[in-house]
This record gives C-alpha cells, sequence and structure tokens, in this order.
C-alpha cells in the first residue's frame, strides 16, 4: 500500500490476513480463497489455493514491479479479467521502460513456482542490485 505524505509517498507492506509463520510454510498451505487480491496472486493459489513461499515471491515481484516502474500489474485489466487470465496459466504482461530490475523480475514471476528462487536469494540479488546503483 503507498501512503501520500505530502510531497512523499511512503511504502507499506501489509498483511490482508494471509500470512502463516515460516515453519509451517515447510509444506504448502492449502487455505480457501473467499476474497484474494488477484492482481499480485500467483496462479497456482489462484488455481488450486496452494499458498507457499513461491507465491510470496511471485507477489513481491508484482510489489517490486510496481515500485520501480510506478504502474500497476494488469494496469488496463478488469479483477475478472486479471481472475480468468491467471486461471488461464498466462503469465501477466509488464511494461517496462527502463527498470534495471526486469530479469529479476521476470525470473520471480516464472509460471513454475522452483524456478522462482527463494526468498533470501532473491532479496540478496536485489541488495547487491541497489549497492551497485
Amino acid at each position: 500500500m503507498i501512503e501520500e505524505t505530502g510531497h512523499f509517498y511512503r511504502a507499506k507492506i501489509c498483511d490482508f490476513g494471509f500470512s502463516v509463520p515460516l515453519s509451517e510454510l515447510e509444506e504448502v498451505q492449502k487455505t480457501p480463497i473467499v476474497s484474494a487480491p488477484w492482481r499480485i496472486l500467483a496462479p497456482e493459489v489462484g488455481s488450486s489455493s496452494k499458498w507457499s513461499i513461491a507465491s510470496d515471491i511471485w507477489s513481491f515481484a508484482l510489489l517490486m514491479y510496481s515500485v520501480s516502474t510506478r504502474k500497476r500489474p494488469y494496469e488496463n485489466l478488469t479483477t475478472n479479467e486479471v481472475k480468468a487470465r491467471l486461471l488461464s496459466g498466462i503469465p501477466p504482461h509488464l511494461e517496462y521502460d527502463s527498470s534495471p530490475y526486469k530479469d529479476h523480475i521476470s525470473r520471480m514471476l516464472s509460471l513454475d513456482p522452483k524456478a522462482r528462487g527463494d526468498m533470501e536469494l532473491n532479496c540478496s540479488s536485489l541488495e547487491n542490485m541497489l549497492e551497485v546503483q
């Protein structure tokens, strides 16, 4: 979430009630979806309610996309159109002007959850990119 404070924006990462302790994520969690943030939801969560660290990486990648490009994922689509694309296995089409994070974000948005890497590696890669800039 973004909060406008004067001339500045403050990013807030929120828990909308979907989180579980990391110790419980050794196994994939299966939780029914009542209301979901479809624009940042991983495809496997939408199709089978399988929450995991890999699905968190997907959501984190879309957060990185939004922050680095100032664009919303699926910007010109309705929520129902986003849901239909995800459930059909169609990855998001993301528009980049000049984001240095494009390759990193694309890797974290792999349709194969195992190909997204782990959160620690993704975060350390991001830290390295930030240090270079």
